[in-house]
């Protein structure tokens, strides 16, 4: 027999008794609340009529910023959320910090060491390897070099510096999907110091090159960062530029060995013996 035969039907009267229930109404309160938050938040995806709008918006926006890749506009505010921390005593070395965020922050063109940036034929942003090379050769120009072991010629200048930029194929197989140079920038005064002391003025860093990158010719440049803002702090400015490159996705081009002789713009220090 169909056991539902013997089941007593709930009567209107019970039914808008359970419903005016203050439990039931708090019941239906929190699942109408929640049906509105999801439509709400459907309107607000990317796929629906508003997120579409929005995205639109945000682009026209963001993306002409984004490619010109100046923002310089973005530094005083920057420097205005830097001005707080340095109430902070136990931020130190405050002044540095900020230099290095506003050199991440400002276009090459405008930044301490230039890029002659091109464009490949599908629109990827390249530089040379030797204009990193003409940016190292700078950085040690202007760099402290500890003098007691710099010789002196003449009463206005140190010895010159040699700068070499060395190029190894460390690629891991011959017929690997990639290649992998080894870029290793130094210089003379830090090879003559047995125990490494100016280490902070040589730099390696590593080129890759991907099958679909050979037929441009381009490398994707990778150097070890730590993000911490600690990091950034102690970085050198010779760093800070290696790091906007890798920021600003610039691939690199003509990767070859280099050498050049820069003289020190660090003036001798008096009552020093002249050879």
């Amino acid at each position: 027999m169909d056991q539902t035969q013997n089941q007593t039907p709930i009567s209107e009267e019970t039914i808008a008794t359970v419903l005016n229930d203050n439990t039931t109404q708090q019941m239906i309160q929190d699942a109408m609340q929640k049906a509105i938050a999801k439509a709400v938040e459907n309107n607000f995806d990317s796929y629906s009529p508003v997120g579409k709008a929005i995205k639109k918006k945000i682009e026209e926006i963001l993306v002409p910023a984004v490619e010109a890749y100046d923002m310089s506009a973005y530094v005083p505010k920057l420097d205005a959320i830097l001005t707080e921390i340095a109430k902070n005593p136990i931020c130190n070395d405050v002044a540095k910090t900020t230099n290095n965020f506003k050199e991440l922050f400002v276009g090459f063109g405008k930044a301490k060491y230039t890029l002659k940036e091109t464009k490949t034929k599908y629109g990827q942003r390249t530089a040379t390897l030797g204009e990193i090379f003409d940016a190292y050769t700078k950085f040690i120009e202007e760099y402290e070099f500890d003098r007691s072991d710099l010789k002196v010629y003449d009463s206005e200048s140190y010895e010159s510096v040699e700068c070499y930029c060395d190029v190894e194929d460390i690629s891991p197989e011959r017929y690997s999907s990639r290649k992998t140079l080894q870029i290793t920038l130094r210089n003379s005064v830090a090879e003559e110091h047995d125990n490494n002391e100016h280490s902070d003025t040589c730099f390696v860093f590593t080129l890759t090159q991907w099958d679909f990158m050979r037929k441009e010719g381009t490398w994707d440049l990778t150097y070890a960062v730590n993000p911490s803002l600690d990091s950034i702090r102690n970085m050198s400015d010779f760093e800070i530029f290696l790091l906007k490159i890798i920021q600003n996705h610039i691939d690199i081009t003509d990767p070859q060995d280099f050498e050049e002789s820069v003289i020190l713009k660090m003036e001798p220090e008096p009552n020093v013996s002249y050879e």
